[in-house]
């Protein structure tokens, strides 16, 4: 089970703040195919994806207890 946190609008597409996911595999993609096939609408909304406060790619590897943060892009200024 893999910890899941929305941030900003993507929890209002979702509709929670947190919740566990069963994952297949153990890839950010995988992570990522579950919660798009979750909720369809994130798809299109573009995110960055942070585990264990570290931005991470699809191909990047997580483990059972790690928080998996999903976050719309952010910008300097």
């Amino acid at each position: 089970m893999i910890k899941v946190m929305y941030f900003a609008y993507l929890k209002d597409i979702t509709g929670v703040k947190e919740e566990w996911l069963e994952i297949d595999g153990n890839l950010v993609r995988n992570v990522l195919n579950k919660i798009f096939e979750k909720y369809p609408k994130l798809k299109d909304a573009p995110i960055m994806v942070v585990v264990d406060k570290k931005i991470v790619k699809e191909d990047e590897v997580v483990e059972e207890g790690d928080e998996i943060r999903v976050y719309p892009p952010v910008c300097g200024g």
